[in-house]
């Protein structure tokens, strides 16, 4: 029989979360059946390459109220002890749990609701194993959920959810069967919190090399094309790099800048690239479709991302914009924060600049656009990093291997905690 699992995230069918959905199809190759869950439904931002991933999906915030209620009540009448013990443990981490912020423990009980209306549908679909990506809300709701449902949960934690947003993050990794962490630096900073070390695995968030044919564009007569993707946001530090750009028109080197992507600092940086009049050499494109965004990079001789640690101490993870450009053979350059050291060697497989460097970070530009021999080498080198460590087969495959694991450890539910099969799976 294949493996039942439920994938459960936030804004499932949003451009962002192509990772996820590449995951899942990855898993389903392996004969593995999934249901998906998401708390929040992507308004304006649906995944327009296949509208299966919006179809698919049980939105958890979209159920009325009267539908999670029922769900509550029929939970609690079919497997009374799980319900119990779940309610116990949620009323226990509003009271007992130091360091939480009142407005996220007074959040638990409408978590706990929810979360039976998720359980409710884990149980009617009789699925083994729920995996959560991204450490706060998702993770609440599916760890009472997968409480109550009787079967165990896994989840990874990314980048703002653990570093800005997370709490109970050392119950849930107690609790949970396993963490996936992204990284080595993801894993010292649970492990830092006080999370159980043993549970705490490596799976890299990856992309599909098969998807991405590797071609390294020579440089000829004309401009350097540079390539920015992020959300417009501070811990992407696109204005420091709009500072080396400037400064690289004063040193008289000829470039092209897109910077794709959108978000609260598009009108900041607009201002900055036409306060410096770099209107002629740097474009905003706002959001693209990942086709675009694909085509885009095939044309770029770098592709540059200088995050940084923001003034409220978040922190990107490891940005799968990275991860596609050196699969691509585009040569990177980018920082050394977080996981990124663990992605990009310097000067083996991109360049690293210091976070905040701007004149650091037009001298490795301009090194890239003196040096074809040193760009070829860094995209031969990165090509060869992703396919060894960050191709999504290779980590579905760990991931499989753990959740396997923990459903041979697991104890099987009893078929007295069992609903009637009758009972209808929707509200």
């Amino acid at each position: 029989m294949s493996m039942r699992l439920a994938y459960l995230c936030p804004e499932m069918g949003a451009v962002n979360n192509t990772f996820i959905y590449r995951e899942v199809e990855t898993f389903r190759a392996k004969r593995c059946e999934v249901a998906l869950f998401s708390t929040t439904f992507p308004e304006d931002k649906a995944h327009a390459e296949d509208p299966r991933w919006v179809n698919d999906t049980v939105y958890l915030y979209r159920a009325s109220k009267a539908g999670i209620v029922a769900s509550a009540f029929c939970v609690g009448r079919t497997r009374p002890k799980a319900f119990v013990s779940s309610l116990c443990v949620m009323l226990t981490d509003i009271v007992s749990r130091s360091g939480i912020p009142l407005v996220e423990r007074l959040k638990l009980p409408w978590h706990f609701l929810v979360a039976s209306y998720l359980a409710r549908q884990l149980i009617l679909q009789d699925i083994q194993h729920l995996h959560i990506h991204f450490s706060h809300t998702p993770t609440s709701i599916g760890m009472y959920g997968a409480m109550m449902a009787g079967i165990p949960y896994s989840f990874m934690g990314h980048a703002n959810d653990l570093f800005q947003r997370a709490a109970l993050l050392k119950e849930k990794v107690e609790r949970s069967a396993f963490s996936a962490c992204i990284s080595h630096h993801n894993k010292r900073w649970l492990s830092e919190r006080g999370c159980d070390e043993s549970k705490l695995h490596i799976v890299r968030c990856a992309i599909d090399t098969g998807q991405y044919s590797f071609r390294f564009l020579e440089r000829s007569e004309g401009p350097l094309n540079i390539v920015s993707v992020a959300r417009l946001v501070e811990k992407k530090g696109i204005l420091y790099l709009i500072e080396a750009l400037n400064e690289l028109r004063r040193e008289g080197v000829e470039f092209r800048c897109r910077i794709v992507g959108d978000g609260p600092l598009y009108e900041e940086l607009a201002h900055a690239v036409s306060s410096r009049q770099l209107e002629e050499e740097v474009e905003l494109t706002g959001s693209l479709q990942q086709e675009e965004i694909q085509d885009m990079l095939r044309e770029a001789h770098v592709f540059v991302l200088p995050c940084i640690v923001d003034s409220q101490g978040d922190q990107d993870g490891i940005p799968v914009a990275l991860m596609e450009a050196m699969a691509l053979g585009v040569p990177v350059i980018s920082t050394p924060v977080s996981g990124i050291p663990e992605l990009i060697e310097s000067e083996s497989s991109g360049l690293l600049v210091q976070p905040k460097d701007s004149p650091g970070l037009a001298e490795a530009i301009a090194r890239m656009d003196r040096d074809d021999q040193l760009r070829a080498h860094l995209a031969e080198g990165a090509r060869s990093k992703i396919e060894s460590e960050f191709d999504l087969s290779h980590n579905v495959e760990k991931l499989y291997q753990l959740i396997t694991d923990a459903l041979n450890r697991f104890p099987e539910t009893t078929s007295k905690e069992r609903p009637a099969a009758t009972e209808s799976g929707s509200e």
